[in-house]
């Protein structure tokens, strides 16, 4: 079989890898095949998504079975402006985790507590619960 190309296809691709040396996050140029290393990665992450600028994923441990199903896992804000610094937004049972978080990005809420004091949280749209 020979396979042949339909058109070049030149773009950065930016993600996360996995090498003997840890965690790493890099850019991948598709027209030269070139991975660039951006900087290490502290946590290895199974599942991310991106939203204005920021990274957002999760260490779950995928699959469940029924020895991990009530496991808790992380999910995670990663800054690229600030040399990928990571921060933990949240704890969570495994099985409440997206696999995706690029359609759940988080927001924030102010909302009137009992005593009449606004209090700002920060959210998930519609996919998850109270992050801080």
């Amino acid at each position: 079989m020979t396979v042949k190309s339909l058109g070049d296809l030149s773009a950065k691709v930016n993600a996360q890898v996995v090498t003997e040396d840890g965690a790493k996050w890099v850019t991948i140029d598709t027209a030269s095949r070139a991975v660039t290393v951006n900087g290490d990665a502290g946590t290895a992450l199974t599942a991310a998504g991106a939203h204005e600028g920021k990274l957002y994923g999760t260490d779950n441990n995928y699959p469940f079975t029924a020895d991990n199903l009530y496991a808790i896992c992380n999910i995670y804000e990663i800054d690229p402006d600030q040399d990928y610094q990571e921060t933990i937004l949240y704890h969570c049972y495994q099985q409440y985790v997206p696999m995706d978080l690029t359609t759940a990005p988080k927001t924030t809420v102010t909302l009137t507590d009992d005593d009449g004091n606004q209090v700002t949280k920060g959210l998930w749209y519609a996919a998850l619960y109270q992050l801080e």
